[in-house]
């Protein structure tokens, strides 16, 4: 037992005396002392060194593939990311990833709550750079040549830039299903979304010129005829579809002869 004691003790003593002479880890009574040095300056680091780096006043470990701060000081963050002021919530640090409003960060970086975007004025940008443009009123990001809007556009199915110039060649052409002579088919128009509705005020549904409308559908870039409208109580030279309007789920259909409240004194049916 004793010359196991005398072993360790010389071990611990030989180990002492070599990391001490080459200024790397010192053991001292009251604590152990990580070397302190430029991170930048390690050439060729291990996996799992632990340092102080001098540039930051921060502890430091390298996982294998780049170093990262182990020191959790939230004032010290929080003067980071705030330029000096107070930031009013928590913030956070933790193994690479920066917590801003969450002590728990989940990704590199976690906000919870809201993040203000402001106007980018750097003439050479790195891509993938997201600005706030106030004079275009939009979201924009840097493709590494040009700035382009992050609005999408629902009609034309399409992300990147505001200022699209539309196809001004003829797509569709459509035409009622059981259209005739003298229908006016086209006499007014409405589209909303991927509804078109088209009134007939000459169809002769309900008697002459009684008038009629028409919903179509688009799926792709074909249109499709889906219903046919006409008033519950219309009559002969009622001209129901001289004026139509749809928006959402709802249509509106003008019967401007509509004699109800006296001669062609007119009318509007409503249909969702």
């Amino acid at each position: 037992m004793k010359y196991s004691f005398i072993l360790i003790l010389g071990l611990l003593l030989g180990l002492f005396t070599s990391l001490h002479s080459q200024n790397e880890t010192e053991i001292k009574v009251d604590g152990l002392l990580i070397p302190r040095v430029d991170r930048n300056t390690v050439s060729s680091p291990s996996l799992g060194q632990l340092i102080f780096d001098t540039t930051t006043d921060r502890f430091w470990f390298y996982d294998g593939s780049q170093w990262l701060e182990v020191d959790n000081d939230k004032q010290s963050l929080s003067e980071v990311l705030t330029e000096g002021n107070d930031a009013g919530g928590t913030e956070a640090l933790n193994f690479g990833k920066i917590g801003i409003g969450t002590s728990t960060p989940d990704e590199k970086l976690d906000v919870d709550g809201a993040i203000k975007i402001s106007t980018n004025i750097d003439t050479s940008p790195e891509a993938g750079t997201i600005r706030w443009n106030a004079a275009a009123n939009d979201f924009q990001g840097f493709n590494g040549t040009q700035w382009l809007s992050l609005t999408y556009f629902k009609k034309e199915k399409f992300w990147g830039n505001n200022d699209i110039s539309y196809n001004s060649t003829e797509s569709n052409k459509i035409v009622a299903s059981d259209g005739a002579d003298f229908d006016w088919f086209g006499i007014s128009v409405s589209i909303s979304g991927d509804y078109a509705l088209v009134g007939a005020s000459k169809d002769d549904d309900n008697g002459s010129d009684s008038g009629s409308a028409y919903i179509f559908k688009r799926s792709g870039t074909s249109w499709a005829e889906e219903a046919k409208l006409t008033a519950s109580d219309g009559v002969s030279g009622d001209e129901f579809g001289y004026s139509v309007s749809i928006s959402g789920d709802y249509a509106i259909v003008g019967a401007f002869r509509d004699d109800d409240n006296g001669l062609s004194s007119g009318s509007a049916y409503i249909f969702n």
